[in-house]
């Protein structure tokens, strides 16, 4: 076998590099659209759980639920997907601290 070397790059160097690479953007991507295939039932369950009642003359039967809008649930959601990424990068940058100890 043959193991073409540049500069301390050779070809097993290179194979791992594009493997690390393109694997873990495939889990990172697989993850991303696992996590934002429920965020309909996650917008509902926001804006049920966040329902606020308002009552109209001070009585109870004549109560109303105010919800969330639009741009206020897709706010709360699009942190819920950021967290996720913030948490990758840094157990990513971690590791590393980890494994040396």
């Amino acid at each position: 076998m043959v193991i073409i070397s540049i500069g301390g790059l050779n070809a097993r160097l290179a194979f791992a590099i594009a493997a690390a690479a393109f694997g873990s953007a495939f889990q990172h991507g697989y993850n991303l659209g696992v996590m934002n295939a429920p965020l309909g039932l996650i917008e509902d369950w926001l804006n049920q759980t966040s329902a606020t009642e308002n009552e109209v003359n001070d009585t109870a039967s004549n109560s109303t639920r105010t919800y969330m809008d639009k741009s206020e649930t897709t706010m709360i959601v699009s942190i819920i997907v950021s967290i996720y990424c913030v948490g990758g990068m840094v157990g990513g940058s971690l590791t590393g601290f980890f494994a040396n100890r």
